[in-house]
């Protein structure tokens, strides 16, 4: 009996449908998704009939994969993407060292003219093996034989290496095999699934059983309308003054009120300035790389040290990360321990001698720090220091494996950093970094027998670093802010939608990218292989107003420079005039432009300002020799 499937874009009804079932569970895109859910179930009493639900009823897709579809392989372990990365390098090296004999393994996905510079082409590679399997399954079914082209020869080449690779080490690649929906009693209700990118690996066997319900957007053929604002300044200014009119006409309060933009890292410095400006209580549901973070950071300056043989910048940035606190004197070498001094000194000297960066000399390389501070005989504690702290980041960028680099690192800490002075935020940086560290040297133990060549372990740790990202726990008290996809299920009473251009709205799956288009069509892969676009179904999900309102808009000279409204969104025409009217009435609530007319024109005292403002003007005053001006001014 095949699975029941609803075309409806009116998530509450079915909640309200299936709640009442103890055996159900509902299958979201992301966590946010379920956690707004299941709250707008226990707050809806009248609708829901339920007063509390399980959370484990609400459950995201990445979760119900791993708990209940599973793709597995007897007696074998899923291959980690770590291990994958590391076989992927391996097969580098080894295409290296057989280029330099003249029999390179690939012929054109690594041209042998760069074969001993392709160790960036690594996650590249990695990336190829998942889609591998139904690449392979295509070729023996529609290529023509024999086959001459060397392209497909070295994809053949790589499919067969890493299926030896995998039955070697009793490993599988889980989109290798077939899944299997393994809980029979339990009903899943599986929301919108055609936004999700893997959602055609696993199609069949959801659609053949019973127990599961498909949730489908409708065919619609109403547009959701876009707000054009002349520039991305105006838009955020006016899309924060309309966040302050809902909460200050009493139509939702801050937590009822979310933003998602589509190139956040772009816009995010923006964002929070004017969210700050404005007195919007704010919180950024997104995080930042590990390696990006302020204590995080330290181990790419480490790098960066190494890397540009302790040139005066890089040791600069290091010395002067805040987020690390180095050592001070202690009893035992009040001068030689204190590295807080130190490192003051040192960056002070090699800005005198202008130690820039290393030099030749009669065919030698001049460490330009050793040269210059050994001349200088009131400098031979910083000359030590240099010494001390270049050999310890040697050590640890030059050790061969992750186990290495840890103990390297547990030794740089011991020596210059006053543990206990961590800040909490950056202890619990640090120590995510270090976890991530000793996973890759639990999974590099592992598979010693594999013989995975990791040339460069510090570097590939760093690699690991920037794709992990980072977010604090934080106290959800004001808006939130996605980034754009993230919360298109979720449900809010009011959702913004800024910088809704073209570029950015499109969303395409490809997981056969790196074939050609001619290659695609000669092995009759289409898009039901691949998610093709579907940009337009998360802009209908985003305008689906699950019990509340969206509202898209875009500024024609964005930051990133001339931009045009997505195709699927129909620009304000009808009512402009209304626009028109709305932003003059918020032009007037605005207190920020009030002060600055205030200050350039004279005339009426603004209504209210904010304590900063409020602040300000007060110094202002008491600045003033005699007379003073009366005002009563409210503080926001």
């Amino acid at each position: 009996m095949p699975c029941k499937k609803i075309i409806s874009s009116n998530i509450a009804d079915v909640l309200c449908t299936y709640l009442a079932s103890a055996n159900s569970v509902f299958v979201f895109a992301a966590d946010i998704a379920c956690d707004t859910w299941s709250d707008w179930a226990v707050q809806n009493v009248e609708k829901t009939g339920v007063f509390a639900v399980a959370l484990e009823k609400f459950i995201a897709w990445d979760t119900f994969k791993s708990a209940y579809l599973h793709a597995s392989s007897k007696e074998k372990s899923a291959v980690p993407s770590p291990v994958r990365k590391m076989f992927a390098l391996s097969l580098i090296e080894e295409n290296a060292r057989k280029a330099r004999s003249g029999s390179p393994l690939f012929h054109r996905i690594i041209s042998p003219k760069y074969a001993d510079s392709a160790i960036s082409f690594g996650d590249w590679l990695a990336q190829l093996l998942p889609p591998l399997k139904v690449w392979h399954e295509h070729y023996v079914r529609f290529s023509s034989q024999p086959d001459t082209d060397e392209e497909n020869l070295d994809y053949l080449l790589l499919y067969e290496r890493y299926s030896s690779f995998l039955e070697k080490n009793n490993l599988f690649e889980q989109s290798w095999t077939s899944p299997l929906l393994t809980d029979t009693h339990t009903q899943f209700v599986i929301f919108y699934p055609e936004i999700l990118e893997d959602f055609h690996e696993y199609r069949a066997v959801l659609e053949e059983a019973p127990n599961a319900v498909i949730v489908s957007l409708p065919e619609k053929d109403d547009m959701p309308r876009v707000v054009k604002y002349a520039d991305s300044r105006s838009e955020l200014r006016y899309t924060v003054l309309k966040i302050r009119a809902l909460v200050e006409r009493g139509r939702a309060e801050w937590t009822d009120i979310a933003v998602s933009v589509p190139d956040l890292q772009t816009f995010r410095p923006y964002i929070e300035r004017e969210l700050k400006n404005y007195c919007v209580p704010f919180v950024i549901r997104s995080g930042l790389p590990l390696a990006a973070n302020g204590a995080g950071a330290i181990f790419r300056q480490i790098q960066d040290c190494y890397s540009s043989d302790f040139s005066f910048e890089a040791v600069r940035t290091l010395l002067q990360n805040e987020y690390v606190p180095w050592k001070g004197a202690d009893d035992a070498a009040p001068a030689a321990g204190n590295f807080r001094v130190l490192k003051e000194n040192l960056i002070r000297e090699g800005s005198r001698m202008r130690c820039l960066c290393p030099y030749y000399e009669d065919g030698k390389k001049i460490d330009v720090w050793e040269a210059s501070l050994k001349n200088d005989a009131h400098s031979q504690l910083e000359l030590n220091f240099y010494r001390s702290l270049k050999e310890d980041i040697t050590r640890m960028c030059c050790a061969k494996t992750f186990d290495g680099i840890r103990s390297a690192w547990f030794e740089f800490k011991e020596r210059y950093i006053e543990e206990s002075a961590f800040s909490s935020e950056a202890d619990k940086i640090i120590s995510r970094c270090i976890t991530e560290l000793s996973a890759l040297a639990d999974i590099q133990q592992s598979y010693t027998s594999a013989k995975l060549e990791v040339l460069d372990p510090f570097g590939f740790f760093l690699r690991e670093l920037a794709a992990k990202n980072y977010r604090p726990q934080e106290k959800l008290d004001g808006i939130s802010v996605f980034p754009y996809r993230l919360a298109a299920q979720a449900q809010f009473a009011f959702h913004f939608v800024i910088d809704s251009s073209q570029k950015n709205l499109t969303v395409q799956y490809k997981r056969f990218e790196f074939l050609s288009r001619a290659k695609r069509n000669a092995l009759h892969i289409d898009s039901s292989l691949e998610g093709g676009d579907v940009s337009t179904l998360f802009i209908r999900l985003y305008a689906a107003e699950f019990g509340g309102k969206t509202e898209f808009s875009y500024g024609e000279q964005s930051f990133q420079g001339f931009a045009v409204a997505h195709n699927a969104l129909k620009l304000i025409s009808d009512d402009a005039k209304d626009e028109a009217a709305f932003r003059k009435t918020l032009d007037d609530s605005d207190f920020i432009k009030g002060e600055a007319q205030f200050f350039l024109y004279g005339g009426a005292l603004p209504s209210r300002l904010t304590r900063r403002q409020k602040k300000a003007f007060e110094n202002w005053q008491r600045a003033l020799p005699d007379e003073k001006p009366e005002c009563a001014l409210s503080e926001d």
